[in-house]
């Protein structure tokens, strides 16, 4: 997989996968259970990290192999993939037309279908409409990736959000939809008969706590807080921590369980370094150890 696929996630990140990767595989995998959810917060708070690992969950639960890197087309004879995956960026498919004439796009594209360019909303909303009733009739399904979905919502009536789960429940296609922002407040954007769609798959991402989250929650390790107070251990939700696991060498890749352990405890002694910890804290605060995404 890609780099998001394989990164050490935080644990507020991983609980967030478990939780996404059950409803969207249950809404692919399962008839009549097609959802949508939104997963919110800061720019690099690994959201994207979230989303790919979702994905990557979704399709072992079907059988599915992994993609082709992007731009390249499936093996030569290789049958339809059961799970089309769309993405769609609201920086620049925000318009209707054009947005629905790209999501039929990578569906054909995917799925071995004939793809026609359609000029007008009308026709390319109805094409789409084909396209996903192929997909029903076929039994595969398709998870739709809304990136800055916030910027779709500031479209008039919000319609390439209400048609889009409209047009996946009309044709009976196993779908799920999953939209992402930087705004916290992005359901209050909503117009109603589109927030009714997500009510209750709202998933939050903040940002590390870092130093300030592990003194706060009073571990016995920690430094007294208070101006410059750096704290290690770190709290295990924070990019220190993160760092850390990433680092350690587990007994499976080392020479011996000895090496391991020398290793591993030379690492927790460059990252209590004094120096270290305050440029970690630093880091961590400027949310440069987390995975960046939209």
């Amino acid at each position: 997989g890609g780099p998001a696929e394989t990164l050490v996630l935080r644990p507020a990140a991983a609980a967030l996968v478990d939780a996404l990767a059950a409803v969207v595989g249950d809404a692919v995998a399962l008839p009549h259970a097609s959802t949508s959810a939104l997963l919110l917060g800061p720019r690099g708070t690994g959201k994207t990290a979230v989303v790919e690992r979702v994905l990557a969950s979704v399709r072992q639960r079907l059988g599915c192999p992994p993609p082709p890197p992007a731009g390249r087309p499936p093996p030569l004879g290789a049958p339809p993939p059961r799970l089309g995956v769309v993405r769609l960026s609201g920086l620049v498919h925000a318009e209707e037309r054009v947005a629905f004439r790209e999501a039929a796009r990578q569906l054909c594209g995917q799925m071995g279908l004939p793809f026609e360019r359609t000029a007008s909303h009308d026709e390319n909303l109805d094409f789409f409409g084909v396209v996903l009733s192929k997909l029903a009739a076929s039994g595969r399904a398709a998870v739709f990736v809304l990136d800055e979905v916030d910027a779709f919502a500031r479209r008039p009536r919000q319609a390439l959000l209400y048609n889009l789960v409209d047009k996946a429940a009309a044709a009976g296609v196993r779908a799920a939809l999953l939209g992402v922002s930087a705004r916290v407040d992005c359901v209050d954007l909503l117009e109603k008969r589109v927030r009714s769609r997500f009510s209750g798959r709202v998933h939050y991402l903040p940002r590390p706590g870092g130093a300030a989250a592990a003194a706060a929650a009073g571990s016995a390790d920690a430094a007294p807080a208070g101006e410059g107070a750096v704290v290690w251990p770190p709290d295990p939700d924070s990019g220190e921590a993160v760092l850390r696991e990433s680092l350690r060498l587990p007994d499976s890749l080392a020479q011996s369980p000895s090496d391991a352990k020398q290793w591993n405890a030379a690492v927790d002694a460059a990252l209590a370094d004094a120096g270290a910890r305050s440029a970690l804290a630093a880091a961590d605060d400027a949310g440069l150890l987390t995975a960046g995404d939209a």
